[in-house]
């Protein structure tokens, strides 16, 4: 299999190399791909870019499969980790938020529109999220250190980026976040 997926990228009469790799779960695809990959990639001087359905997925590309390759075929590379927008916090959106809160000009009319207890524990926890965002890291929901709330959780799409908004024409906060990092 290595050898295969090594022959249909290194082909140089190949327009573009594609390439389909199709076995069963725990057969070695990402080590055939990575190992086949990965030194011609290097030799190119190209990066290259492992897409896959699932940030399951991905966090075991990056926490087992990349370091078991770096470990046992002496290649050197450097890995990041790049997950969609939804999974990282918009600061525009959360600070809306924080700042919107209590903020309703409304009157409740029924029972399940007042504020209850467990809103009122996403607060300080908004709170928080904001300070850590100093750091790509704590933009990241999945790498909050601490449990989110049920609150916060149920907040998230309200604070979760989008590609709609994020586009830099359209987002006031973009040169802020890429000037940080």
């Amino acid at each position: 299999m290595i050898a295969e997926v090594a022959n249909a990228l290194a082909d140089p009469d190949a327009e573009t190399p594609i390439a389909v790799v199709e076995a069963g779960t725990g057969t070695g695809k990402t080590i055939a791909y990575l190992v086949a990959a990965l030194p011609i990639a290097r030799a190119r001087a190209k990066k290259l870019v492992v897409a896959s359905a699932t940030v399951a997925l991905q966090e075991q590309l990056l926490f087992r499969d990349l370091p078991d390759v770096m470990k046992h075929s002496g290649l050197s590379f450097d890995a990041a980790l790049a997950k969609g927008r939804g999974r990282y916090v918009c600061l525009l959106k959360l600070d809306h938020q924080l700042s919107d809160r209590g903020a309703d000009p409304l009157i409740p009319l029924y029972p399940d529109e007042f504020l209850g207890a467990e809103e009122e524990v996403a607060g300080p926890m908004l709170d928080e999220m904001i300070q850590a965002l100093g750091t790509a890291a704590g933009r990241d929901l999945d790498a909050w250190p601490e449990q989110l709330s049920a609150s916060v959780r149920r907040l998230s799409p309200q604070i979760k980026a989008s590609a709609r908004q994020a586009l830099p024409p359209y987002c006031p906060v973009q040169f802020f976040v890429h000037a940080k990092d």
